[in-house]
């Protein structure tokens, strides 16, 4: 197939991070006399750490505000950013491949990003990016087409000419409905033999 960019997500894809989601959200409950929950984790994933926020303050009733309870989240899950989240076994080898190809590479995620800045800077891997793109940045998420849309276009791509790397099944989805070639990630990340235009 002629692909001509790739678009990674970052959490679970690129960053083997979700364990600190995961412990994060842990803290936030036990905090307040709540175990852990992997259903609340769920619903999470998808949402930005503001909607996050705002859905805990609704189904457990916490004194503070939702944006308090998604500072209270971010802030957590930052520390963990700067301090142990590890790239996913073969990242720094597929996006060396690509760059060595001349195929331009973005990012697409739901995180923050001063995690994926801070955690793509520690790991020395910025470089091999032509831009960033936060859903909650640009007012959308995985689950509208657009964002991967849009940022193929920057790329100087179409949908069928463009490579997304995902771990979530509901931006697959999303991205498989739109035209994208898409590739799962579970354990690790692995490049594919493509035919490209350089």
């Amino acid at each position: 197939m002629l692909i001509k960019a790739v678009l990674f997500d970052a959490d679970g894809t690129l960053m083997d991070s979700i364990a600190s989601w995961r412990k994060a959200l842990k803290t936030v409950l036990e905090r307040r006399g709540f175990p852990y929950s992997e259903e609340d984790f769920q619903v999470l994933i998808p949402l930005t750490t503001k909607e996050g926020g705002a859905y805990l303050k609704k189904k457990y009733g916490f004194p503070e505000t939702g944006d308090e309870i998604a500072a209270e989240y971010l802030g957590l899950v930052e520390s963990f950013y700067a301090t142990e989240v590890e790239l996913k076994k073969g990242a720094r080898q597929v996006l060396e491949h690509y760059d060595s190809k001349g195929i331009p590479m973005a990012i697409v995620t739901s995180s923050e990003r001063i995690l994926i800045e801070a955690a793509c800077k520690r790991h020395g891997i910025s470089q091999y990016f032509q831009g960033l793109y936060i859903c909650s940045e640009l007012g959308t998420s995985k689950r509208n087409p657009d964002i991967f849309v849009n940022t193929a276009k920057i790329l100087g791509a179409q949908p069928a000419e463009t490579l997304v790397y995902e771990d979530s099944d509901y931006a697959i989805k999303t991205a498989v409905n739109a035209g994208f070639k898409v590739i799962k990630v579970t354990d690790e990340l692995k490049t594919f033999d493509i035919e490209t235009e350089r």
